[in-house]
């Protein structure tokens, strides 16, 4: 009688040396991808943190008029470790700015200002691979104004170097003030013109001064000029602002045009955004001007369609 010999499975020397450079493959790639996405996921707070501070300077601009430096905050920072935040000068900075981050930090945050408080460059500086050359993230409202330096080996963010992309961005989001005012200017014409049967004309342009990034207060003169269409915009404003029915008007007796003017890139170079409300008479379409310039109705930007009904930039003069 035979006896049958059953072979027990297994793996042979060499399937197991596969499998195991296989693993050793797969690490190779993962890890260091694994590392980088690591380095990139913190590196992710220095952007959102300076998107937040620059939202409470933007705020606090609005109410006071002035923006907020700060020292390099907090005081030290454990590189690839995070540090509690603290303020060096409680109650200034970011304190008075009304700004801390969530839970603790791997970055050093400042933000420095000009003379006069009208520009500010906010940085945010770490060095979370520990190699001893920090990564720095920076926003400015101008090129020329300082950073604040973060200390030690983290240095100080040149503000020359960041994007132009961010100084237009804080053009545009000052430009966006033109828009609100004129709308508003725009809705009380037309509570205006239902119980006078005729719109409102300002007589010139408020508030006086020089147009720059600085707001300025509305005075009497100003207040008074627009009290009748009973609008004035809420706080300073960095434009000034007509309300425009009877000078270059075509001969129209129903039209009229509300327009801001202002330099919201500080490059010496007037904009203006406008509104303008046609007047239909005999068949022909009348409208009026800008009062101050003498600026015609805008224009698309694609294709220079003439723009009524609508606020608009007048891209006769600078974009911003």
């Amino acid at each position: 009688m035979k006896k049958l010999h059953t072979r027990r499975g297994g793996f042979t020397l060499i399937e197991l040396m596969i499998v195991v450079a296989i693993i050793g493959i797969l690490a190779a790639i993962a890890i260091p991808n694994f590392l980088r996405f690591q380095l990139k996921a913190k590196s992710s707070e220095g952007k959102t943190n300076l998107a937040a501070i620059r939202t409470a300077e933007e705020s606090f601009y609005a109410e006071y008029g002035v923006y907020i430096s700060s020292d390099a905050s907090p005081a030290t920072i454990n590189n690839n470790t995070k540090a509690p935040f603290s303020h060096p000068n409680p109650g200034q900075g970011f304190d008075e700015l009304g700004w801390s981050p969530e839970g603790q930090v791997y970055f050093n945050y400042s933000a420095g200002i000009n003379g006069a408080g009208s520009n500010y460059t906010a940085s945010a500086c770490a060095d979370i691979d520990d190699d001893a050359t920090p990564q720095q993230w920076g926003y400015t409202t101008d090129k020329t104004t300082a950073a604040k330096p973060h200390g030690g080996s983290l240095g100080q963010c040149d503000p020359g170097a960041l994007s132009a992309a961010e100084t237009v961005g804080q053009a545009r989001s000052r430009r966006s003030e033109a828009f609100v005012n004129v709308s508003a200017m725009v809705r009380a014409q037309k509570s205006y013109f239902a119980e006078e049967d005729s719109y409102h004309d300002s007589g010139n342009s408020f508030p006086g001064g020089a147009l720059t990034t600085a707001k300025r207060t509305w005075d009497a003169a100003a207040l008074a000029a627009f009290e009748d269409l009973g609008w004035h915009p809420e706080g300073p404003t960095i434009y000034s602002y007509e309300a425009n029915t009877t000078d270059n008007c075509n001969s129209c007796t129903l039209c009229f045009t509300a327009t801001a003017y202002g330099d919201a890139d500080s490059d010496g170079l007037v904009s203006a955004v406008m509104y303008v409300e046609p007047h239909n008479e005999g068949g022909v379409t009348r409208v009026c001007g800008a009062k101050l310039l003498g600026l015609g109705t805008p224009t698309r930007k694609v294709g220079g369609a003439s723009v009524t009904n609508e606020v608009e930039i007048n891209r006769q003069l600078d974009e911003f």
